[in-house]
């Protein structure tokens, strides 16, 4: 009960040194695209490269990949990533217009006249 006197747990809260790290998750998700190459197997989309599509088995029950080059849909989904990665996401523009811009120009102008 957090409210009862003399007690020694507290509230709760935030402690220092408590809990994960801030950006854990950060550098687990690095670790694991670093590990696995991730990045270069997404510039292979992107660039049209063979790719792995499927596994199929033998009878013998061996493995065989099928390789063939990447839907346009997928290469054009691995550039707009690495594009982003590399240059960060465009910023939006917003188009103002008519009665709209005329009412926050009136609003900006009687706020600091």
């Amino acid at each position: 009960m957090p409210f009862q006197k003399d007690n020694k747990y507290g509230k709760g809260g935030k402690r220092k040194n408590s809990g994960r790290d801030a950006d854990w998750l950060k550098e687990k998700c690095q670790k694991l695209i670093e590990k696995k190459k991730l990045f270069e197997w997404l510039s292979d989309v992107a660039a049209g490269e063979d790719v792995e599509t499927s596994i199929t088995y033998d009878k013998e029950n061996h493995p065989h990949k099928s390789m063939r080059p990447a839907d346009t849909k997928d290469r054009l989904k691995a550039l707009e990533m690495l594009a982003d990665r590399g240059w960060g996401k465009p910023a939006q523009a917003v188009e103002l217009g008519g009665d709209l811009m005329e009412q926050l120009l009136a609003e900006v102008r009687k706020r600091y006249a």
